[in-house]
C-alpha cells in the first residue's frame, strides 16, 4: 500500500487514510518544502468522527491563512515588537533609538506628502528604506522626556553616522517586521535593504601607538582624571569594548580563587558580541584588588559613558577623531599580533586562537567544529597574558609615573590594617 493508504476522503491538500498496523484514521498532507507526505492521527476509529476531525483541521487552516493581514500600520508593528519583544532584550536601548529614529522619518515622510495617509507595510518598499537609510545617515536623534519618562519629541539634527551603526538600526527595523510574521500579525515580509559592504565602514584603519596610549594616560594623570584613567588601563588590560569596561563590576564578576574576569555581569543575557571569561595581567590585578564596586567610577557612581572625556582628550591631544574608544581594544589586538619588536624583546609569540577566545570572536570555518569539542580556557600563563604584560611594561617605561595604585593589596588574606598603615605611610 502507497504512503497514504487510499484516499478514503479528501478535503483541500489533506485526505484521510490507515496504516496496515493501526485501526486508527490519518490525516495527510503533501509537505512541498519538505518533499514528503506527513501525517498527524485522529485517535479515532470511527470513519465518521474522523471526517469531521479533518473537515475541522481543514477550516482551522484556512481561518489562519485569512487571519493573518498582508497589510499592516508600520507604527503598530514596531510598538508591538518593542513591548512585547525588544525591551526585554539586552540590546534594548539601541533597540528603542532604531524605532524612535524610523518612527522620526516615517512623520518627516507623511508631512511631506510622499505617503499618502498612515505609513503602511505596504509602503515599506527598498526605494523607502533607501531614503530612511541615506537621511539616517545625515542625521543624529535627540529624544525629549517628561517628568515621568515619557517621550514627548524626538528631534532630529544635522550630523554625520556611521554607516555600521546605521545598518544595526536597519537589522531592527528588520527584526520587528519579522517578529510581526513569526506572530501570525502579517502574512507577508517585505525586503528590507541594508547598506551595501562598499558603504560599510571599510577595515580599522584608526590605531593608537604605546607612545600615544602613554599620551593618553599622562593626560588622565595630570588632569586628576582617574575614572578616564582607570578605563584605559581596564581596556587594555581585557582588550574589552568600551561598554564592557564601564558595566564592570568587581565584586561580582572578578573570582579570585582562580584569578578570573567574567566579562558578563551576573544575569545579563549573553548576545552575538560576547563577553567571556578572561584571565587578567599582572597590572589590572593590582588595580582590580583595589576596589570591590564598580571600577570605573565618578564620585562613587558608574561612569556610564566616557564620550565625553574621550573627545575632549583626544581634541587636547590632537588625535584624529577617527580614533575613538573602542579603538583601544583594536590598537591592542593589532599590537599585539604584529609589533615584532615588541616580542623579540620579551620573548612571546601570540597564539591567533587565543587572542580570538579572549577578545569574545567566536570561531569561523575549520575551526568553529573545532571549537565545540575544545573550547577557550582563560589561563594566566596564555601568550595573550603574556603580551599584556608585556604591554603595561612598555607603558611603565614611556610614562615619568607609576602606573600601580598607590595602594595595592598584595595578597588576599592581608588584613585591612595593614593595608590601611601602608596608605598612611604613602600620604
Amino acid at each position: 500500500m502507497s504512503k497514504g493508504g487510499k484516499r478514503e476522503y479528501q478535503v483541500g491538500k489533506f485526505w484521510l487514510g490507515r496504516e496496515d498496523e493501526s485501526s486508527s484514521w490519518y490525516i495527510y498532507w503533501y509537505d512541498a518544502r519538505k518533499r514528503k507526505t506527513r501525517r498527524k492521527t485522529t485517535h479515532e476509529e470511527s470513519f465518521e468522527r474522523a471526517k469531521e476531525l479533518i473537515d475541522e483541521h481543514y477550516y482551522a487552516s484556512r481561518t489562519q491563512i485569512k487571519a493573518a493581514p498582508v497589510d499592516a500600520d508600520i507604527r503598530k508593528i514596531l510598538s508591538n515588537y518593542w513591548l512585547e519583544h525588544g525591551r526585554t532584550l539586552t540590546a534594548a536601548q539601541v533597540i528603542n533609538s532604531a524605532i524612535l529614529s524610523f518612527t522620526k522619518f516615517i512623520d518627516l515622510e507623511e508631512d511631506a506628502g510622499r505617503v499618502i495617509g498612515l505609513t503602511m507595510l505596504s509602503d515599506l518598499t527598498p526605494r523607502y528604506i533607501r531614503r530612511y537609510i541615506a537621511w539616517r545617515l545625515t542625521h543624529s536623534i535627540r529624544v525629549v522626556h517628561n517628568e515621568e519618562g515619557e517621550v514627548v519629541k524626538v528631534r532630529a539634527s544635522k550630523k554625520d553616522i556611521s554607516p555600521n551603526t546605521v545598518q544595526t538600526y536597519v537589522k531592527y527595523i528588520r527584526a520587528a517586521i519579522n517578529w510581526a510574521y513569526k506572530n501570525g500579525d502579517i502574512s507577508i515580509c517585505p525586503y528590507i535593504p541594508g547598506l551595501s559592504r562598499y558603504e560599510l565602514n571599510g577595515p580599522r584603519t584608526a590605531f593608537i601607538s604605546i607612545e600615544m596610549m602613554a599620551d593618553a594616560l599622562t593626560y588622565a594623570h595630570t588632569h586628576k582624571m582617574d575614572y578616564l584613567f582607570k578605563f584605559i588601563i581596564c581596556s587594555i588590560g581585557t582588550i574589552a569594548r568600551p561598554q564592557t569596561v564601564l558595566e564592570l563590576h568587581v565584586g561580582s564578576q572578578m573570582d579570585w580563587t582562580q584569578g578570573l574576569l567574567d566579562l558578563n555581569p551576573p544575569k545579563r543575557r549573553m548576545t552575538s558580541k560576547r563577553r567571556p571569561v578572561v584571565a587578567v595581567p599582572e597590572l589590572l590585578v593590582k588595580w582590580l584588588k583595589k576596589e570591590s564596586g564598580y571600577f570605573v567610577q565618578y564620585n562613587n557612581d558608574q561612569v556610564k559613558s566616557i564620550k565625553k572625556s574621550w573627545r575632549t582628550m583626544r581634541t587636547e591631544l590632537k588625535w584624529p577623531t577617527d580614533i575613538i574608544t573602542k579603538t583601544i581594544r583594536h590598537s591592542i589586538a593589532k599590537t599585539l599580533r604584529t609589533n615584532s619588536a615588541l616580542k623579540k624583546k620579551y620573548g612571546f609569540i601570540i597564539d591567533p586562537w587565543e587572542l580570538s577566545g579572549h577578545m569574545g570572536h567566536q570561531a569561523a570555518g575549520g575551526l568553529e567544529i573545532t571549537e565545540g569539542y575544545a573550547q577557550y580556557v582563560p589561563d594566566t600563563e596564555s601568550t595573550v597574558i603574556q603580551g599584556l604584560n608585556a604591554y603595561f611594561k612598555e607603558l611603565e617605561q614611556a610614562v615619568d609615573f607609576d602606573l600601580h595604585p598607590k595602594c595595592t593589596q598584595k595578597s588576599e588574606s592581608e588584613q585591612i590594617d595593614i593595608q590601611e598603615k601602608t596608605c598612611q605611610l604613602i600620604e
